[in-house]
Order: structure tokens, then C-alpha cells, then sequence
């Protein structure tokens, strides 16, 4: 896997991407490829529009709560690799989580998405719609899923 130089693990915040991160680090060190992780974060009450609001608020305050518990996590994780001497890029953007992905990944002209392939639960469905769908169709380079617990 010569030709991979830049790995891009995307981080939803959930439980499941803390795995693919684990996986993005051990692909980058046995390539010696660069790591980056793309956090996005995704405004609900945006993507619904106000008719949506006394439902989303209840689902928008729960699924904050889990993604500032697992960034917290994945920032420990990144901080132990770093102590050990690798490089980890953290990005961090706020939209549409596909056209955000896309973005990112012609930008640092990326050769690998790893991302977590689980079973969307029901707030990451509402957030995320069918992401990895989308995403898997439309990137122009390989993908790695990493299947949840």
C-alpha cells in the first residue's frame, strides 16, 4: 500500500468512529502515511427547519451530549499517539457532513476514508440521513469501513 499518503478518518463523534480511528493509526504507521481526522459537526435544527424544532431539541440536546463525551475520548486517544510521536490533524467543520467530507478529502487530496460502517441508530439517522451511502458513491478514492461493536 505504497500509494497511500494521506489517510482521512471521519469522525461523526460516536462510539463506533473511536474504532476507526484505531484502525486510521494503524493504517498510517504501516504505510507511514499522514493522518488527518475530520470532525463534523451538524446543525439539526438547519437541516429540518423550525417546523421540526420541539421534536429535534430533545434529539439534538441527547446526540451533544454523546458527541462532547466521545470527542473527549478520541482527543485522549490522539494525544497518547502524539506523545508517542505521531502526527494527527485534526479538522474540524461545521455543514453538511457529505459535501464537508468531499471537501476535505479533494483538499488534502486524500488516498483512504476510514469511517465507521455501523448501523446508524435513530439521532445519527436523523443527523446523518444515509451518509456512508453517499459518500462510498461519490469519493474519488478507497474507502475502509470499520464495522461497529
Amino acid at each position: 500500500m505504497e500509494d497511500v499518503k494521506q489517510v482521512l478518518v471521519v469522525s461523526r463523534s460516536t462510539t463506533d468512529c473511536k474504532k476507526a480511528l484505531h484502525y486510521g493509526i494503524f493504517l498510517a504507521k504501516s504505510c507511514g502515511a499522514k493522518l488527518s481526522i475530520l470532525h463534523i459537526e451538524h446543525d439539526l435544527l438547519l437541516q429540518w427547519g423550525s417546523f421540526a424544532i420541539p421534536r429535534l431539541i430533545d434529539f439534538e440536546t441527547e446526540f451533544r451530549a454523546m458527541m462532547k463525551k466521545v470527542r473527549k475520548e478520541i482527543g485522549e486517544l490522539i494525544r497518547n499517539e502524539e506523545a508517542r510521536g505521531m502526527k494527527i490533524k485534526e479538522i474540524v467543520k461545521t455543514g453538511e457532513p457529505v459535501h464537508e467530507t468531499m471537501k476535505a478529502v479533494e483538499k488534502k487530496k486524500i488516498d483512504l476514508v476510514i469511517m465507521a460502517a455501523h448501523d446508524e441508530g435513530r439521532i445519527e439517522h436523523i443527523v446523518y440521513g444515509r451518509f456512508n451511502h453517499e459518500v462510498v458513491r461519490r469519493l474519488p478514492c478507497s474507502v475502509f469501513l470499520v464495522k461497529g461493536e
